[in-house]
């Protein structure tokens, strides 16, 4: 197959459907060797990533597990669903009433 053959069959071909991810951030954490090699242990204990781990460990401490209901209002918003605009902030403090 040509060069040009394959351009007009990837021309043919339906698109994906991207999907969106929400944005992933990176974090550095300073700590020593040593508590690095701890917290490896402890995610190894778990069968878990060290990410999965330490995200893990700051989702208990901060108590953020979100509800059905906040969840769906999280992926709404981040899809842009139901979302309202506003010029200025005076028009969002009249809408909100303050």
């Amino acid at each position: 197959m040509t060069t040009r053959n394959k351009r007009a069959t990837r021309a043919t071909q339906p698109k994906k459907k991207a999907t969106r991810q929400p944005k992933r951030v990176r974090l550095a954490i300073e700590c020593s060797p040593q508590e690095r090699r701890h917290m490896k242990m402890f995610a190894a204990h778990e069968y878990k990533t060290l990410n999965e781990f330490v995200l893990e460990c700051v989702r208990m401490r901060l108590g953020c597990t979100p509800n059905k209901t906040t969840e769906k209002a999280l992926q709404q918003s981040e899809s842009g669903k139901g979302l309202k605009r506003y010029s200025n902030l005076e028009e969002l403090f009249d809408d909100l009433g303050i």
